[in-house]
């Protein structure tokens, strides 16, 4: 088999450091690389944090959409080495764009339970047994739109509940017996129970309330609201119940069973569909190991919880989108040939990754010839995505601290292919090739 490899095609830096690449050559001190003052092929961009990052990721796509008609989203490959850690800000960021600022974008292979919301919910619900029926755990249970749209609770009545809580003053247990439990000093007005009697009586005694024991000012309420505080107290002694039932351990087939329950009892099932699939999947895979297993043994909450939860992490999210800006990890596997690509979270500590090395890791203590190296893949990862960029590529870090300024270093490897930059490049009027083309952005975009 003949095998044909094609010399680079790139122009500017970016083509120089691949043809270097493909040919083997080094640096050369007389008949340096001499940059164009429009070259833009390569780019190193230093931001305060993630969301900066991201937030200067928008608007260089936006820029280079505009500069460059031929180029469409799906030209753009957009790749971070933690892509979780960064789901939550592209999803703030792009999602929130509107009009002309919008954007087609997926991830890839992201796993489902970094992104979904229902899913995120039904393990806050799992918690409930872990924590003391705090308020803000409860109001995190009650962003979950699935959650509401079960209860017929609009974003409207969920700002009202929020406000509810914090003007009667919750903050934790359910009642006053839950409190003695615990040996507590805090007064039996603060706890659940006793707020949502308050609330109840506050609806029906209106600004009279004030005349009874506890009450300073009244809370001002419609005559629809009553099916919102309906709705609430309904919402709170299912959770009560569902935080005695998880309390108790039992087998992998019960586990299944209350999961479910779950699912039926808190969750629109027509909405977010997906996810109860993949909710469902999981739990049917737990079934089938109990039936064939025909385990008698009782398991903790805790345990079934991180079982499932990995159980989730190991089936990757397939949406994909046609036509669309692509964030994937800066894995080997994810690196494809794009006109564009940005590299995010180039951080000296994050990017290549460090081998953690434990007295029972027999492979660490004693490694071999062939044996995985995280460095050495991640490595290879960033040398092929530099390969792979047929138009333009966009480095990124976390270089200043936002809150004191501080200076951060780079990648190791970004360091590294900034002092081969200087190497190659001219020196023009006592700048440095790497300082001509870093970008430093302030703090806040305006």
């Amino acid at each position: 088999v003949e095998e044909a490899f094609i010399m680079p095609s790139v122009t500017g830096l970016l083509g120089c450091i691949q043809k270097d690449v493909f040919t083997a050559r080094t640096p050369i001190k007389n008949g340096k690389f001499e940059l164009n003052e429009s070259d833009k092929s390569l780019q190193i961009h230093i931001c305060h944090g993630i969301m900066r990052e991201v937030e200067v990721l928008h608007d260089q796509i936006l820029d280079v959409l505009q500069t460059n008609k031929d180029l469409s989203p799906s030209n753009i490959l957009v790749l971070a080495p933690d892509i979780e850690a960064y789901a939550p800000y592209i999803g703030s960021v792009f999602g929130s764009a509107f009009g002309d600022r919008r954007l087609p974008w997926y991830l890839k292979n992201l796993s489902a339970v970094h992104g979904s919301a229902l899913i995120d919910t039904f393990f806050l619900l799992l918690d409930l047994p872990l924590h003391r029926f705090e308020a803000d755990k409860i109001g995190e249970i009650l962003e979950g739109n699935s959650l509401r749209s079960r209860f017929k609770i609009s974003d409207t009545d969920k700002e009202k509940i929020l406000s509810w809580i914090r003007d009667i003053g919750i903050y934790w247990e359910f009642d006053q017996y839950e409190i003695d439990e615990l040996h507590s000093l805090i007064l039996h007005k603060y706890t659940w129970k006793a707020g949502i009697d308050r609330l109840l009586l506050s609806y029906a005694q209106g600004k009279d309330v004030t005349s009874l024991p506890g009450f300073s000012s009244p809370i001002e309420f419609d005559q629809e609201e009553a099916t919102t505080i309906g709705c609430l107290k309904t919402i709170l002694d299912k959770l009560l119940c569902l935080r005695q039932d998880l309390k108790n351990p039992r087998r992998l087939n019960d586990w299944v069973d209350l999961s479910n329950r779950i699912i039926e009892e808190f969750f629109e099932i027509d909405s977010e569909i997906d996810d109860i699939i993949l909710l469902r999947k999981s739990l049917d895979e737990f079934l089938k190991i109990s039936t064939a297993g025909n385990s008698l043994t009782d398991l903790s909450l805790v345990v079934f919880r991180e079982a499932l939860r990995k159980n989730i992490q190991k089936q990757p999210v397939t949406q994909q989108i046609t036509g669309a800006v692509m964030f994937a990890s800066l894995s080997q596997g994810n690196i494809v040939p794009a006109q564009v690509i940005y590299i995010l979270g180039l951080n000296q500590h994050s990017f290549p990754r460090r081998e953690s090395r434990y007295i029972f890791d027999q492979i660490k203590m004693y490694p071999r010839i062939g044996d995985r190296r995280l460095r050495d893949e991640d490595s290879h990862a960033f040398l092929e995505a530099i390969l792979s960029a047929r138009h333009r590529l966009y480095l990124s870090y976390v270089g200043r601290d936002a809150n004191d300024e501080t200076e951060y270093l780079p990648s190791a490897l970004l360091s590294a292919l900034i002092d081969y930059i200087d190497e190659i490049c001219k020196e023009n009027n006592g700048v440095l090739g790497s300082t001509a083309i870093t970008i430093n952005h302030p703090l806040h975009p305006f």
